[in-house]
């Protein structure tokens, strides 16, 4: 995998097309400090996005392996897997308007989901797929030890997804006081 090269060419589509998007997932993990080692790129963009990204992306030879409303995932044998979750509406205008600029893949400045998003994102992946709770909870735990984090806004993404148990055991390990 390229990470480099992949950010770079998801950077200019983004960028020349005028469509939003942000780093989620695992690469915003490694943004915000995150030892984990991400094995794929995953970005956020609107739904509007997605029929010229996907043209776009297989144009530069990626094979399309999913594609939903919600969702697509592409792989290139050399520039490896990206991932992108397509917003709307609400959700769309909240989530990019409170994207941070932070260093990224370079080490340039990226955009990337603030930690409020990245937690709600990774609480539906559970949700969806449970197998994924006990390598999720280390990185939830990482997020909520971050000191600007809202704190009562996360709190309620648990108990929506129906991990309200879950927060309640990350808090006993971690301050989530602020304090």
């Amino acid at each position: 995998m390229d990470l480099l090269a992949l950010a770079a060419l998801l950077r200019g589509f983004f960028q020349s097309h005028g469509f939003p998007f942000a780093f989620c997932g695992g690469t915003a993990l490694g943004c915000y400090g995150y030892p984990f080692p991400t094995f794929d790129v995953d970005v956020v963009t609107v739904s509007d996005a997605q029929e010229e990204l996907v043209g776009f992306l297989e144009r530069e030879g990626f094979l399309t392996l999913h594609r939903s409303p919600g969702f697509s995932n592409h792989l290139h044998e050399r520039l490896g897997r990206v991932d992108v979750v397509y917003v709307r509406g609400r959700t769309a205008a909240e989530l990019f308007a409170r994207v941070r600029r932070l260093p990224g893949p370079g080490g340039g400045e990226v955009p990337v989901v603030a930690p409020e998003h990245l937690v709600a994102m990774k609480l539906a992946a559970m949700a969806d797929d449970p197998s994924r709770i006990e390598v999720d909870r280390v990185a939830l735990a990482f997020l909520l030890r971050l000191p600007d984090l809202a704190r009562e806004e996360v709190r309620g993404f648990f108990e929506r997804y129906g991990f309200g148990k879950l927060y309640r055991e990350l808090q006993r390990g971690v301050d989530v006081s602020g304090t």
